[in-house]
């Protein structure tokens, strides 16, 4: 399988309330998914205080969710999660060799009698990803009319990078795709969920995944959260944020696949 890397990641998330809260809900998707080129060797989940109650399930896309309840009075929520994950190597495609975009496209349309693609799920309009005009006019200068896919996907990726400024105090959770692109600025999830538009405006399959990068240096080992886009049928990822970081299939954990940013790594349900 080629070379691969082991590490060790660990991830806090602390509540602390104003007052004392006598009940808590939460749910929780911070193990590392299992996958060909990445194996969860050990993972470990510490909730402090002691939940009164912890139940694990899968959801549609296959993560790991662990529901987190909490029935006496507290005043804070600490959750850290623990892994140790293995990342293999990965070959990196020829990007000017990929098929024509319209190609793939046109290959995911529904034909009577025959099953639907699983990737065509993945094509649509949704509450976190909207289409536009201006959304498509963006998109189109990279996919011009018979560019290989990845090629284009690639020019796309850097032009979000090149254009985007990084602003941690430009948009929230709700700020909606058009308002990224008029002002151009954001966070990661942004502009994962810009590019996804993009891709998804011209009729081309691309869904979001949460995972973590290894930053630079090195030496310091740094691990961040980031939000990504794979593109389905080529089985490309691509990061807006950090576009070099995908020559290097092991600086990128995968942690959760879904359509959007539906799922946060640690979410509040409900506090009394």
């Amino acid at each position: 399988m080629g070379e691969s890397v082991t590490y060790r990641i660990e991830h806090e998330t602390r509540y602390e309330y104003e007052t004392t809260v006598s009940t808590s809900q939460h749910v929780a998707c911070l193990r590392p998914r299992e996958l060909p080129r990445q194996h969860v060797q050990e993972h470990f989940l510490a909730i402090d205080p002691e939940p009164s109650s912890l139940a694990e399930r899968r959801d549609y896309f296959g993560n790991v969710v662990d529901h987190v309840t909490l029935l006496r009075p507290h005043e804070g929520l600490t959750v850290t999660s623990r892994s140790l994950v293995r990342l293999h190597s990965a070959s990196t495609p020829d990007v000017d060799t990929s098929l024509p975009w319209e190609t793939v496209r046109d290959g995911l349309k529904y034909q009577k009698g025959t099953p639907a693609s699983e990737a065509s799920q993945f094509a649509f309009a949704s509450p976190y990803i909207e289409s536009s005009p201006d959304v498509v006019a963006f998109a189109s200068r990279s996919f011009t009319a018979g560019r290989p896919l990845l090629a284009a996907a690639v020019d796309l990726m850097h032009r979000i990078y090149d254009d985007f400024t990084f602003d941690t105090a430009a948009t929230t959770m709700t700020t909606p795709i058009t308002k990224v692109l008029e002002e151009r600025r954001g966070v990661c999830q942004d502009f994962a969920h810009f590019q996804i538009a993009c891709l998804r405006s011209l009729g081309l399959p691309a869904r979001y995944v949460s995972g973590y990068l290894v930053t630079e240096p090195r030496s310091h080992l740094g691990i961040q959260r980031r939000a990504f886009r794979r593109q389905h049928r080529a089985k490309f990822r691509g990061d807006p944020t950090q576009p070099s970081a995908g020559a290097d299939a092991r600086r990128h954990g995968n942690a959760l696949l879904g359509e959007a940013i539906g799922k946060l790594p640690l979410r509040q349900l409900q506090i009394k």
